[in-house]
């Protein structure tokens, strides 16, 4: 069975890049649910899913129908972030189905709230609602069945065992098995690099959008300790926790609860971006950092320990103390 993960642009169908990815100044978070996809895949015995990064090289559609042309697949999972990826979802999944009607196209991210839209109104056959681990590898071992039996139509009843999914029924009416399971904390994984590179199509320069030098980010350069001797000089992005246990009524959440990353990863995840891509600053890319008060401190002081120096990107006012920034300060 050959499988390929896609990575969705944000911006919609037609807009224009001023400049390319890796022109920027400062770094972006990496495609963390493609490694876990695909490192979860791995692990349930099913082949490595090849990497097409659409979302940093931008792809036209030509390239897109070049690369299913010379790369046949049979299942590709589209990651699509948020709402303004849809036009996006519209036109890779109609070039995919040009390609070979048959490629089963499933959808995750955040944009499958609205997932009754997408089945309708695009080529997507599947929509993953929630957390996507645990029931892409439920698909995938349908799919090995369906594949192998040469059957023209998906099962129904069948996915619908499968938690997670949204589906059309033989009247276009959405039905839908409930939200994703989430993994435990042990079985998430932080970004593989090396993975995230084969997606480049060779363009590896395009993987310096994931590191760049501190002294573009105002948030590091207003810190004395950033000129320190010995400080390594690129930042990078990180997600120490998943998820949200708030409720705030602007926000949708496309995934239930909260998970703290394994410590012992993280110490892994510390050392490789220190010593294979010389890093030295951390943005800490969380939704919510600081609900898990306990393991935030340990995050801190491992942090801390490698040397690195690092700032948080989201965290709710209720979840945090003048002690904690304190605390949070002394550990860089």
């Amino acid at each position: 069975m050959n499988i390929t993960l896609c990575s969705i642009p944000v911006e919609a169908h037609g807009d224009k890049l001023r400049r390319k990815r890796s022109e920027g100044t400062m770094s972006i978070m990496p495609k963390v649910a493609i490694t876990s996809l695909n490192s979860w895949s791995i692990q349930n015995g099913f082949p490595k899913c090849k990497f097409y990064d659409l979302d940093m090289l931008y792809s036209t559609d030509d390239e897109v129908e070049n690369y299913f042309i010379n790369n046949p697949t049979d299942v590709v999972g589209l990651s699509a972030v948020v709402s303004t990826s849809y036009s996006q979802v519209k036109r890779i999944s109609k070039i995919i189905k040009k390609v070979n009607k048959k490629t089963i196209v499933v959808c995750g991210g955040y944009l499958t709230a609205a997932a009754n839209t997408i089945l309708n109104k695009t080529n997507v056959d599947i929509c993953v609602v929630g957390d996507g681990e645990i029931a892409w590898i439920e698909i995938l071992k349908y799919m090995k069945k369906y594949l192998s039996q040469n059957k023209n139509e998906l099962e129904l009843d069948e996915l619908l065992k499968i938690r997670g999914l949204a589906i059309l029924d033989e009247n276009k009416k959405l039905k839908f098995s409930g939200y994703g399971q989430k993994l435990q904390s042990c079985d998430m994984t932080f970004p593989d690099f090396e993975y995230l590179k084969s997606g480049l199509q060779e363009h590896d320069e395009a993987l310096n959008n994931y590191f760049k030098p501190f002294y573009n980010n105002e948030n590091m350069i207003m810190d004395d300790r950033a000129y320190e001797k010995d400080r390594r000089p690129m930042v990078a992005g990180i997600l120490l926790t998943k998820g949200c246990v708030a409720k705030c009524t602007f926000c949708q959440r496309g995934s239930k609860g909260y998970v703290t990353y394994n410590l012992d990863k993280l110490d892994q995840c510390l050392t490789i971006l220190k010593e294979k891509y010389n890093v030295g600053f951390l943005s800490v890319d969380d939704e919510n950092f600081g609900s898990a008060k306990k393991f935030c401190y340990e995050a801190a002081e491992m942090l801390n320990k490698h040397g690195m120096l690092w700032f948080i990107g989201g965290a709710r006012v209720t979840n945090v103390t003048k002690e904690d920034l304190l605390f949070y300060k002394k550990n860089g």
